[in-house]
């Protein structure tokens, strides 16, 4: 079953993410895409983000769901 996220799991997630967002290690692209889980299945620090959180970030941000450039607090 996939996962739902709303405006706030969103805003959670740009929150986390924002400091890696010009990274390039494939570590952090890694588990900021696919999450927490993956990441420690692989042996690669987690982020602090649920499965696939990175991905459902950057669809909505694509799509206009929310705004990337907005801050959550």
């Amino acid at each position: 079953m996939e996962r739902s996220f709303d405006e706030d799991d969103l805003a959670y997630t740009r929150h986390v993410l924002e400091a890696y967002r010009d990274s390039a290690s494939y570590t952090v692209i890694i588990a900021a895409m696919y999450g927490d889980g993956a990441a420690r299945e692989l042996g690669y620090p987690p982020l602090g983000v649920s499965e696939n959180a990175g991905f459902a970030l950057a669809l909505s941000e694509r799509t206009g769901m929310i705004n990337p450039t907005s801050s959550s607090g």
